[in-house]
């Protein structure tokens, strides 16, 4: 049977522990550094004064260990990592002393370290010794043995269908936006009418497609939108010789003439996407997100929108009304340049992001050549994922088609529109969007809107536990 992520690295450390000495090989899917943060918390709850060496092939992971050590909520003994735990990259092995002896060594991605024929790491006096890598193949390079080794089909299932708790925050559109709701509604039911009740044939009308046989399966070749509006006009009565002095044919052609057919049915087309947007992106539902995040300035969110527009939006309005709060930099935290992409509290992260031309001291950053220095959509991603992880931003917004290559550790996801992609897909779109606990998601929607509507379908279909609102400020918050 599958496990969650946290099941798999609370048994290779059991595993690990029985062994002392011995390897754990995972797929990229996991988090290598996890089993390294529950073994320090576990050694160092016992004894503080465990000594503690770990070793990292280069200053990218190290980047990344402080990053990880920082945001995550298992580890509490940051006064430590100073004192008694020693990390170092693989180049500045100077930095341990010949004659220093360690309770524990630690090589993290250890195939790469193990490379380097005239290293002499494992001549290091250390009383325990844990091995982490990625590559099978590791067992090759040393003489240890492989006490765990996890594929990323041991974790994909049980991570999508972790239990899931939704809370539902219903909300009023303005009575401007309702009018024009109510006017949009009034003209699609019409239009419905006008085509006997068949949408399919609305959509055909303006742009083609197939006719259908008697069980209403889609057969033949394409057809031209021309082809379905001459067919309708013609079964209503219609015809270009009508007399039109008579009040009955002028009704006809006002609704059948198949030049009409294709404005209603271009109209219609438009209005469906017009109502989808000012659902989606209705500004009402800004304080609504910015309400939740007041009431969990501690929780790390994630916010989905159906489009990136209302995503950066909803970033924007964040950062002007809740004032960002300067979290302490107990590592130095200095992977980011505040030039670049500045710490708040809300970041952008989606594929849809402008190029950021890097900038210091009022003056562009230039290569060699002359050439500004630019931040594109994916570089900007990673930061403002590595901020994320660090702790020193606690709110991203992004798309529901969010680049697979996020790498979140979250409290709470707030879905904007009940048109978004489910966690379910989410999950197994981003393999390393998981959850501290719960799998909690606040799903924010408009009442007596088609949102409502969709929201009560959705929920009738899955097994998640669905609450009110009230109950997320009493739970949760």
């Amino acid at each position: 049977m599958s496990k969650n992520p946290n099941e798999i690295y609370e048994e290779s450390v059991i595993k690990w522990r029985n062994n002392s000495k011995g390897i754990i090989v995972y797929n990229n899917s996991l988090d290598i550094f996890m089993p390294v943060f529950i073994i320090l918390e576990k050694m160092l709850s016992k004894n503080v004064k465990t000594t503690v060496l770990i070793i990292l092939p280069n200053n990218n992971y190290f980047d990344i260990f402080t990053t990880k050590l920082v945001s995550n909520k298992i580890f509490t003994h940051f006064s430590c990592i100073n004192n008694n735990i020693k990390v170092v990259v693989q180049d500045n092995l100077d930095e341990i002393e010949a004659d220093s002896k360690y309770d524990l060594l630690i090589l993290i991605r250890a195939e790469d370290i193990l490379n380097n024929p005239d290293n002499k790491i494992l001549t290091i006096d250390a009383k325990h010794l844990l091995l982490l890598s990625n590559d099978n193949g590791i067992s090759n390079h040393i003489a240890l043995p492989i006490i765990d080794s996890v594929l990323k089909t041991d974790v994909f299932v049980k991570n999508i269908a972790t239990d899931i708790i939704e809370y539902n925050y219903g909300i009023d559109m303005s009575e401007n936006d309702r009018d024009i709701y109510d006017r949009m509604n009034t003209f699609i039911k019409d239009t419905i009418t006008i085509f006997n009740g068949d949408i399919d044939l609305v959509f055909k009308c303006y742009s083609g497609g197939k006719e259908k046989n008697k069980q209403g399966v889609e057969i033949g070749d394409e057809l031209s939108g021309d082809y379905f509006r001459q067919i309708i006009a013609e079964y209503n009565g219609w015809n270009k010789d009508m007399d039109l002095s008579i009040d009955f044919n002028k009704d006809i052609d006002r609704y059948y003439n198949p030049n009409a057919l294709y404005e209603r049915s271009k109209t219609f087309n438009n209005i469906i996407l017009e109502r989808k947007k000012l659902l989606s992106d209705n500004t009402a539902k800004i304080n609504a997100v910015i309400n939740v995040i007041n009431k969990c300035k501690d929780k790390k969110i994630l916010i989905v929108s159906k489009r990136s527009q209302f995503a950066s939006k909803l970033t924007d309005v964040i950062n002007k009304e809740i004032p960002y709060d300067i979290k302490p930099d107990i590592f130095n935290y200095g992977t980011i340049s505040n030039t670049v992409l500045s710490p708040n509290t809300c970041l952008n992260f989606n594929s849809d992001l402008e190029t950021i031309l890097i900038k210091k001291d009022n003056d562009y950053v230039r290569t060699k050549s002359g050439t500004i220095k630019k931040l594109g959509v994916t570089a900007q991603n990673k930061l403002a994922n590595e901020l994320f992880n660090s702790g020193l931003v606690n709110v991203l917004s992004v798309n529901d088609s969010l680049p697979a290559y996020g790498n979140f550790n979250i409290d709470i996801v707030i879905f904007t529109s009940p048109d978004c992609k489910s966690i379910h897909k989410l999950k197994y779109r981003v393999s390393n969007l998981k959850f501290f606990n719960k799998t909690i998601i606040v799903n924010i929607f408009l009442n007596g809107t088609k949102e409502e509507d969709t929201i009560i379908n959705n929920q009738s279909l899955n097994k998640n536990i669905v609450e009110n609102f009230n109950n997320f400020l009493l739970n949760v918050c």
